[in-house]
């Protein structure tokens, strides 16, 4: 059941070190997300997304910039973003979604 699975991926369209949860909703532009949706054939699951920000130079590639090496002043809230949404996880496992999206959202 598409309930029953948490999709976890980036986000240009968060801040770099922030974390969204939702229990559903569209692709907002994310081509892996389109994937499942169209995969599943709904909308109705539930996913943790990590932001990465914008790229600064506004002709710069989204593809190139996704897979990008964070910067070192990037690194500190990136490392706290991965040790949040690890934590998050284990929270709406042991919990469920709304406990996780009123502690990070």
């Amino acid at each position: 059941d598409p309930s029953e699975i948490l999709v976890v991926c980036d986000d240009i369209n968060i801040p770099a070190g922030k974390i969204r949860i939702r229990d559903r909703g569209s692709d907002g532009g994310h081509k892996g997300l389109k994937s499942t949706i169209e995969e599943l054939q709904t909308e109705d699951f539930p996913r943790l997304r990590m932001g990465i920000g914008l790229p600064e130079k506004i002709d710069y590639p989204v593809e190139a910039f996704v897979l990008e090496k964070f910067s070192k002043d990037e690194r500190k809230s990136v490392e706290k973003m991965i040790e949040d949404a690890a934590t998050a996880v284990e929270t709406i496992i042991e919990q469920d979604i709304e406990a996780a999206q009123h502690k990070y959202n």
